[in-house]
């Protein structure tokens, strides 16, 4: 019962005419075969969506600022009583610095919000025309998507419909092991659990592109509740944190893509195994799934960073000029006492 056909996914065993276990091999090979097939075209959608189909269109970004002036009106309202009250403090106790402070932050927040509404989606589609015309121009291919597609030996379908596995990819090697020309389901099993596996990676990988993408949206459509209250000292950390997210959620679409682009590069020349290159490829494809979450944590440490070395700084100023405070009245001291 040893296979005959070309395509290890649709295999033939020349079965005899009454060998029902024959034909019951081959059914069960058959059917895995095309799970085979279908996790490839499904791996082929996700990696290619993950960087094209997850992109915000123009309707989206509309309802965005729809929602974006609805919130503006509600933060507003808020923004004008709690500025009142405390332009009417400031008068009574005779501030006229804290009314223009006062008054100075809330311009700043309108002017963010609305500079967020303008410019954020410039800002995302610029990035991500970036981002592939990088990955485009390093790795010699039509996209990132189109370079690991390649690395694992996924192509076009018949009239460019789907995506199929190719006869030198990783995956047809594994399905045409066969163990004494006998057994193919054992083979097929294999090349299926890997396949399996690198379809969830890409399936996260998907889900998180096309979050970063929602996310993006959300704080548009939010930005006011954000960033309009930037000029009240105890309420601009709001305004930090959604800086935060917004530059780490820009900067994950580039993460993940140099991360897979690094891959395909070391892929290209390695000489790992069939099973080793696909589940080492899996394994990138994971990591990459993440790089939002990397992203705006590494935002947040180096805000983090930043705010740090700041305070030290105005430490290091007070320590100084308290120094220099002490140094000079002990000078003073020391000339009024020579002076009698």
């Amino acid at each position: 019962m040893a296979a005959d056909g070309t395509d290890p996914f649709t295999p033939s065993l020349g079965c005899g005419f009454n060998d029902w276990v024959c034909y019951g091999q081959e059914g069960v090979a058959r059917l895995i075969g095309q799970a085979c097939k279908a996790a490839g075209n499904f791996i082929g959608d996700m990696l290619t969506n993950s960087f094209l189909g997850a992109q915000a269109s123009s309707g989206d970004w509309d309802i965005a600022g729809s929602h974006f002036w609805f919130w503006a009106a509600v933060a507003s309202m808020l923004v004008v009583g709690i500025g009142a009250w405390q332009v009417s403090v400031a008068v009574i106790l005779q501030q006229p610095g804290r009314v223009l402070q006062v008054l100075a932050g809330m311009v700043a927040g309108v002017i963010l919000s609305v500079l967020s509404l303008q410019w954020m989606p410039t800002i995302v589609t610029a990035m991500s025309g970036i981002t592939s015309q990088l990955t485009a121009g390093l790795n010699g291919e039509a996209g990132i998507g189109a370079a690991i597609l390649n690395v694992l030996g996924l192509g076009q379908g018949p009239n460019g419909v789907g995506y199929e596995i190719q006869s030198a990819s990783p995956t047809w090697s594994i399905a045409t092991v066969t163990s004494g020309g006998v057994n193919v389901i054992g083979p097929l099993l294999l090349a299926l659990a890997a396949l399996g596996v690198i379809a969830f990676a890409a399936f996260l990988l998907f889900v998180a592109m096309s979050l970063r993408t929602f996310g993006l949206i959300a704080l548009v459509a939010f930005a006011p509740l954000g960033l309009m209250f930037y000029g009240q000292p105890r309420m601009k950390d709001m305004a930090m944190k959604w800086g935060q997210l917004a530059l780490g959620l820009l900067l994950a679409e580039p993460l993940a893509a140099g991360i897979l682009l690094l891959a395909t590069n070391i892929a290209a020349s390695t000489t790992s195994s069939s099973m080793g290159l696909l589940l080492t490829s899996a394994g990138i494809i994971f990591v990459a799934a993440f790089s939002p979450l990397w992203a705006v944590k590494f935002v947040e440490f180096a805000a983090g960073e930043v705010r740090t070395a700041l305070s030290h700084s105005q430490w290091t100023q007070r320590q100084g000029s308290q120094t220099v405070s002490r140094v000079g009245r002990g000078v003073g001291s020391m000339v009024r006492r020579l002076a009698r």
